[in-house]
């Protein structure tokens, strides 16, 4: 058993405020009221062999640098494809599964979420991998993570 980091593909978010505006190249995350984060990893990556039954954990951890109101971050998958410096608020996909909701720090600091149902399913069927979204929970929670 050992841990591996995979490689972030695309992250981006958008701002309702600036809805024909791309975010693709930000050094930050926002996620607000006003906005949603997308990120996605490539799987590929993953040793030669690696498959749905050999996976037992995977964590997706975020750096949240800061704060200005502390809430929940809902995580879920995306519903269908996105690129990360194409996607405006005027071209977001729907969300899909809920993967989990997680509290936000106070103070900067890392948080993690199970992710390891969405990870599974994409693994057996990697068509389905679009990565996930990031949303405020409720709408007033107001933080921005670190981006690729």
């Amino acid at each position: 058993m050992y841990g591996q980091t995979i490689p972030v593909t695309g992250d981006v978010h958008y701002d309702s405020g600036f809805p024909s505006v791309n975010f693709g190249n930000s050094s930050y995350l926002s996620v607000s009221g006003n906005s949603k984060a997308y990120i996605q990893f490539d799987l590929s990556s993953l040793p030669p062999g690696t498959n749905a039954a050999g996976i037992t954990k995977v964590n997706l951890v975020l750096w949240v640098g800061r704060i200005s109101s502390a809430g929940n971050l809902q995580i879920s998958e995306a519903g269908a494809a996105w690129n990360e410096s194409a996607l405006t608020f005027g071209n977001t996909p729907a969300t899909g599964a809920l993967v989990g909701l997680v509290a936000t720090p106070l103070v900067p600091d890392f948080i993690t979420i199970d992710v390891t149902g969405s990870i599974v399913k994409w693994l057996g069927n990697p068509a389905l991998n679009f990565g996930f979204v990031i949303e405020g929970s409720p709408g007033s929670t107001t933080v921005y993570l670190d981006s690729k």
